[in-house]
């Protein structure tokens, strides 16, 4: 995903209008100054957004992550508002959206990892993701 910081934070300040902010592509033609980007792998896995000790869908739909997952998250995360991947490895989609589309806790969720890419929160990337980056102790934070 590739993102400028200016793009971002603007985008950010629409954020009651949308519920994740989505990735947009690089266009060689259009994009010549690469100076403030920022680029992650892309993981096959589904996007969450972490809210209210609850994960969500893109379309805002609740995922039935059973409670023994959802207090984790939030005691690693304290609070925190996020937006990440539900995730297992490369090329284990498939299982991923049928572990986190079922609320049985032999299912399969202790596989299930949440890679944070981002908090919900005004400001530049860096600076609303500082919090986050302190809480859970790295960059890309993972649980």
């Amino acid at each position: 995903m590739a993102s400028h910081n200016s793009e971002m934070a603007n985008a950010r300040r629409h954020a009651s209008e949308e519920f994740v902010m989505l990735a947009h592509e690089y266009k060689p033609e259009k994009h010549t100054d690469l100076i403030g980007w920022l680029v992650s792998e892309k993981l096959d896995g589904v996007r969450a957004r972490y809210h209210k000790g609850k994960l969500y869908s893109r379309s805002k739909k609740v995922f039935p992550a059973p409670q023994f997952y959802l207090d984790k998250l939030e005691k690693k995360l304290k609070g925190i508002e996020a937006d990440g991947e539900l995730f297992i490895a490369p090329k284990k989609f498939q299982e991923t959206v049928s572990i986190v589309r079922c609320a049985k806790e032999d299912r399969g969720w202790n596989k299930i990892r949440y890679i944070v890419f981002d908090v919900v929160a005004d400001g530049k990337y860096n600076d609303r993701t500082r919090p986050a980056r302190m809480t859970l102790h790295h960059s890309c934070a993972e649980m």
